[in-house]
């Protein structure tokens, strides 16, 4: 059912992905200016609604690990065609939890790609967004997307993708095994994704128990700011700054 479910979206997602690998840019890591312009405010976004997380020394490398892990201003691309290769390749001997976890994360980004280039397109070609967006703006393209069912499904996959890591990184010896791992992914195009999970496993050990917490938050501030967005609320955010 997991393996089916992964398939199904990675066809349903296959041409946009497609056409967004066919136009990257010769600068590894660089992404088209239009997506750049929404990563990047995205990125800041998250940066304000997650302040007092990136200030606390429990949640500061899992709330690093959460804005640059997803919504970085930066070409993602490669690493995530990377962790379809991983799952086709190894997923009849993975254990089930890490099979899970790679599923979401594999699902995650897929889905992403497409709500952020459906974004970006509303932005540009409907509200005329050229050089900078706004959360007024922003606001309005969520709502003209009509898609807040995707959007909600983005939220459960992230604290699905949050809570596997969790999981993961109170196993015994993970962080042995992963370094074992190392041998091979340094040689190989698979050695940004070595580097996206030991970035979460090392997060989420620094927290400790405090984990689940952090996943609460991450969670009740995302679904409030959803509901505020597609009601027509004019600060979603809570940000009380028209400029930004």
């Amino acid at each position: 059912m997991m393996r089916n479910r992964l398939r199904q979206t990675l066809h349903l997602l296959k041409p946009l992905r497609q056409g967004k690998l066919g136009e990257r840019q010769t600068v590894q890591n660089e992404l088209l200016p239009d997506l750049l312009l929404l990563r990047a405010w995205q990125s800041d976004r998250l940066s304000r609604t997650y302040a007092d997380l990136l200030a606390d020394p429990r949640y500061n490398p899992a709330a690093e690990f959460f804005r640059y892990g997803i919504y970085a201003p930066q070409d993602f691309s490669q690493r995530d065609q990377d962790l379809e290769q991983i799952y086709n390749a190894l997923e009849g001997v993975m254990p089930n939890l890490v099979r899970e976890t790679l599923d979401n994360v594999n699902v995650l980004n897929q889905l992403t790609a497409v709500l952020d280039q459906t974004l970006i397109d509303t932005l540009i070609h409907q509200l005329g967004v050229k050089e900078r967006i706004t959360v007024p703006l922003y606001a309005q393209a969520y709502r003209l997307c009509d898609n807040q069912e995707e959007r909600s499904r983005q939220i459960d996959l992230i604290m699905q993708v949050g809570d596997g890591v969790n999981q993961l990184a109170n196993i015994p010896f993970i962080n042995f095994s992963l370094r074992l791992a190392r041998g091979f992914t340094r040689w190989s195009t698979w050695a940004e994704v070595q580097t996206f999970f030991e970035g979460g496993l090392s997060a989420f050990q620094h927290m400790g128990k405090d984990a689940q917490t952090f996943l609460q938050i991450i969670e009740t501030r995302e679904r409030d700011s959803l509901e505020k967005l597609f009601a027509g609320t004019d600060d979603p955010f809570g940000f009380g700054d028209a400029d930004f």
